[in-house]
């Protein structure tokens, strides 16, 4: 979980409050990287959206420019299963701190 790119979406002027909410859920499952790894059927159960509302939203959220499929890093494939996805988070990495 990433608060930083939590907190990120959440201070994002996105509408509706469903695509918000939507870039809230996937932004809290992505790792230090930004890079969430979902199913899109779980995150529909999550965000209270159907399957297409989650796809009109996930690319609503493209066209805004703040995420981007990704490919599942190499390494990472055999923990997620099929129909996983990856979508890079494109919030601005977190300054590190002395």
């Amino acid at each position: 979980m990433s608060i930083h790119a939590a907190s990120w979406a959440l201070d994002q002027p996105v509408f509706p409050s469903a695509c918000k909410f939507l870039l809230f859920c996937i932004a809290d499952n992505a790792d230090e990287n930004n890079l969430a790894v979902v199913d899109p059927n779980a995150l529909a159960v999550r965000a209270g959206q159907t399957p297409e509302e989650v796809k009109v939203n996930i690319e609503e959220l493209e066209k805004l420019g703040l995420i981007t499929p990704s490919e599942i890093p190499e390494d990472m494939r055999d923990l997620y299963r099929a129909g996983y996805v990856g979508i890079q988070v494109l919030a601005p990495h977190e300054e590190a701190t002395a």
